[in-house]
């Protein structure tokens, strides 16, 4: 199944409006506080979601990603999303991916769960809540 039909179908069965790629992205609002890129680029499908701003005070920025680094360790055995920043345009970003080949819609799924967890976790966290919050996975429809 190609990338762009997974999309489409991703849509409808999360009861979503009908995707339109922009700019080879497609762009999904969850929860109306988490907007998430999904694209492809080299055999792998991205979804990608900027966290915050980063503060432009040196030492805030610093106190910030060691916060996040220290979750980021915790998690790294088990997860499969990213911290990273993104200079162009000064933010905190989430990203995962996963190979193309092989992808289904039902995997596709696990991996905007997987996303959309990580994702509320690490907002909480820049919150200043160090524990994630009880029970609020993100349930997408099967």
């Amino acid at each position: 199944m190609g990338f762009d039909q997974l999309m489409k179908d991703f849509a409808a069965r999360q009861q979503l409006e009908e995707l339109e790629p922009q700019n080879n992205r497609y762009t999904l609002t969850i929860d109306k506080n988490m907007e998430v890129s999904c694209f492809q680029a080299n055999g792998r499908v991205y979804l990608y979601g900027a966290l915050q701003e980063l503060p432009l005070d040196t030492q805030k920025r610093e106190e910030l990603i060691k916060k996040l680094l220290e979750r980021n360790l915790m998690l790294m055995a088990s997860e499969r999303v990213s911290l990273c920043i993104d200079d162009e345009i000064n933010v905190l970003a989430l990203y995962s991916s996963a190979p193309v080949n092989g992808l289904s819609l039902g995997l596709l799924e696990d991996q905007f769960s997987e996303f959309t967890n990580n994702f509320e976790l690490y907002k909480n966290v820049i919150g200043g809540n160090r524990q994630p919050p009880p029970s609020t996975a993100m349930m997408l429809m099967p």
